[in-house]
């Protein structure tokens, strides 16, 4: 009875977005995308996560059916992959990544699509007139992998990584390990060996 009821929701959530879902195909812009995403961020309770999830699921390159996305989080892009059982807790943004199989991010999570957000190479221009110097790179956050709350995941997390709060992962790193701090680096093996 609990699936079926469960199955009742998601079909209404469906519904319910189905016209920003036409909207964002017919518009195919990453704003209008953003702007939906950022609106249904803010529907609280259990009802928002089935409607977040049911505008994401057909909006971003993968989404599985066994993801949440808790309130005031959403997706900066939708150049995403979000396999099973990926829990995104509140008010996270994620941008362009692959988030593999039973991942957490906690709160104020902030995954970027590299390290290369903005150039740096003109200094007579102003920050918002700065050529790239870069191009964008799509983070993997591997497998099993928890990352703590206001982490700034900047380059890929190895699978079996826990990421401390407040870390700024800048490159990557082992897997199978606890790494924290402004860089992250290895604090300690998950097989108890100190790095």
């Amino acid at each position: 009875m609990r699936r079926f009821l469960k199955g009742l929701v998601k079909a209404a959530a469906l519904v319910v977005v189905s016209p920003l879902i036409l909207l964002h195909r017919l518009l195919n812009s990453l704003s209008f995308f953003q702007g939906v995403g950022q609106l249904l961020a803010v529907v609280p309770g259990k009802i928002g996560c089935y409607l977040r999830m049911a505008f994401y699921r057909r909006t971003l390159t993968d989404c599985s059916e066994r993801a949440i996305m808790e309130f005031g989080s959403y997706f900066s892009h939708w150049d995403v992959v979000v396999k099973d059982d990926v829990y995104i807790s509140a008010y996270c943004i994620v941008a362009r990544c692959v988030l593999e199989e039973c991942i957490m991010l906690s709160a104020y999570t902030h995954v970027l699509d590299g390290g290369h957000q903005h150039g740096i190479s003109d200094p007579a221009a102003s920050f918002q007139h700065q050529p790239k110097d870069h191009a964008s790179h799509k983070v993997i956050i591997g497998k099993g992998s928890w990352i703590g709350t206001k982490a700034v995941i900047m380059a890929d997390v190895a699978p079996h990584t826990v990421v401390g709060a407040g870390a700024v992962v800048t490159r990557s790193l082992p897997g199978m390990s606890v790494v924290g701090g402004v860089p992250a680096k290895v604090i300690r093996s998950l097989s108890g060996e100190n790095a």
